[in-house]
This record gives structure tokens, sequence and C-alpha cells, in this order.
């Protein structure tokens, strides 16, 4: 009989953990699954729970939640033979979209249940901790650090939209010192972002067809937008797919470390949630975590 170890975060995006808990259980007892659920938003209980989990051992352990609950889950699973299974309960969900698990919970769930393979992605290691999606420094860390957990839930999505608006107010280039596997380089740019996966905020969105979270490369994206208009004329070129004829926007490939340091200390956000100030080395994680997702067409 399988069984399953669930992070549920009641907090998680627009979703209830109230109402996704008696669908976890319904599910997952009339498949036959025995399973545990732990019903938490703290991330140090999160890791504690599944520090001894992977103790005692399961079949596999289920993040339900957005992507900051995914980052958690995922990294105490790193370089383990229990598979990560993901029900995106999140406001982004930028990991599971990039997968192909259905944005939809119960179809998530299904996926898990039935038919499915395994796919190993990497992760990038910001001191102790791991991130399967993006570290970044700038407006994306302002939008993190700044956008109420209410606005989140009620809005989803365009909460973060919205505080992008009010941070690019104003918004002046920063000046970086940016270290790309030991080659320094110099720039003035709004957002420097380590990315993992192409996916973006929104569904259509991508960095670009070279950011693959499974070909051990992290991708430094600097973007030189100085005006909301700058920024519209940015969103254009990815949205259409011509990330490279976007002259504010270039890119660098790192196969093992990259750093970067400013003048000020500026907020890092790593998988949306707030997680430090400058300066942060990122080193990448090949093949960290196995992932469940949909069979190959």
């Amino acid at each position: 009989m399988p069984e399953a170890f669930v992070v549920l975060n009641p907090e998680a995006g627009s979703s209830a953990g109230d109402a996704a808990e008696p669908m976890l259980r319904g599910h997952l007892s009339d498949a036959g699954w025995t399973y545990h659920i732990c019903t938490t938003s703290d991330r140090e209980e999160m890791s504690q729970a599944l520090r001894a989990v992977m103790r005692g051992g399961t079949d596999v352990c289920v993040a339900a939640g957005g992507d900051g609950t995914v980052s958690t889950v995922a990294g105490a699973l790193a370089h383990s033979s229990v598979p990560l299974a993901i029900i995106p309960l999140g406001t982004g969900n930028i990991l599971a979209r990039e997968l192909g698990v259905p944005p939809e919970p119960e179809a998530a769930l299904s996926l898990l249940l039935g038919s499915h393979t395994t796919r190993a992605i990497d992760a990038l290691q910001l001191d102790d901790r791991l991130f399967f999606v993006a570290v970044g420094v700038g407006v994306s860390a302002v939008m993190m650090r700044d956008t109420p957990q209410l606005e989140k839930g009620r809005l989803g999505r365009l909460a973060y939209l919205w505080t992008g608006l009010k941070a690019l107010v104003g918004l002046q280039p920063r000046s970086f010192t940016i270290v790309v596997d030991g080659q320094a380089r110099n720039v003035r740019a709004s957002e420097v972002m380590v990315a993992n996966v192409g996916a973006v905020g929104d569904p259509y969105m991508r960095w670009g067809a070279q950011v693959r979270p499974d070909d051990g490369v992290m991708d430094v994206c600097v973007i030189r937008a100085r005006t909301v208009w700058d920024f519209v004329q940015l969103a254009w070129y990815v949205l259409t797919r011509q990330q490279r004829r976007a002259s504010n926007l270039s890119f660098f490939a790192a196969r093992e470390s990259v750093r970067i340091d400013s003048p000020d200390q500026l907020p890092v956000q790593g998988d949306g949630d707030p997680v430090a100030h400058t300066p942060v080395q990122v080193h990448i994680v090949p093949r960290a975590v196995t992932v469940i997702v949909p069979p190959a067409p």
C-alpha cells in the first residue's frame, strides 16, 4: 500500500486549507493510500516534520502550497530517492507550470495517483537553503517583500503586479558586481535574476527556451529597464518570444556559481519569499530532486 507524507500550507495563495485538506484525504483514501498530513505555514515546522519523515521513510512527499512550500519540501528531499509531488495552491505556482503539473489541485492529485513519470531537476543553493525557481535581487525582491499575504489571497498574481508598479515609480537602476563562474562584471540594473526555470509570473511569458530546470546551468538575467514603459516593452518582447531583441535584457550562463554584490544592502528573494540581503552567492546543484510530472506525449 503506497504511503504519502503531505505538507499542506493553509495560507498559500487564495486556497483555503480547510477546503484542500478534505479533498486530499478523500482522494488518497479512495485510492487506498496511507498518508499523514502536516498542516502548517511555518517553514521550520515543515523542515522538522520532513526530517523526521526522511528518517522513517515514505514513498512520496507531497507539497500542497505555493512555490515557497514546494522549495522547502523539495529541499528536504534533495539527493534522496523519495520523489516530490506538487499540488499547486499558491499565487504563482511557477515550478508546477514549468513542469507541466496541472494547475487545478484535484487534477494535480490525480496525476500522482494515476499515470505519471518523474523528472530530476536542478536546485539553486543559497547558504543552507535550496531554491528551484529563481533567486532575484531588485524589483522582484521588493515585490515579494511588500505584497501583503491578504492581497495575494484576494487578488492572486495581480497583487504582485500592483506592488511592482508602485515599486517602479521613481525607480533608478542600481550598481551591481556579478561574478559568474569567477568572471566579474560590473552592471547597472533594476533586476538581477538567477533563473532555474524559464517560466515568469505569467503563464504565457518565459525568459527564453534556453532556460531549463534540468540542464545543470543557472541563467543569469540582467534587466536594465529604467521606466514603466521600459518594462512594458520588455514584457512585450518576452511575451512574443523575442527576448534577444530586448536591448535592456542580457543573459549569462553559469555552470558553478554566481555572486551578486551591490554598494547598498538590497533585498533578495528566493522562490517568492524574502530570504537575504546582498551580497549573496548562489551555487548550482544538478539533479537535486526528482519530481512527479505528466508522462511524455
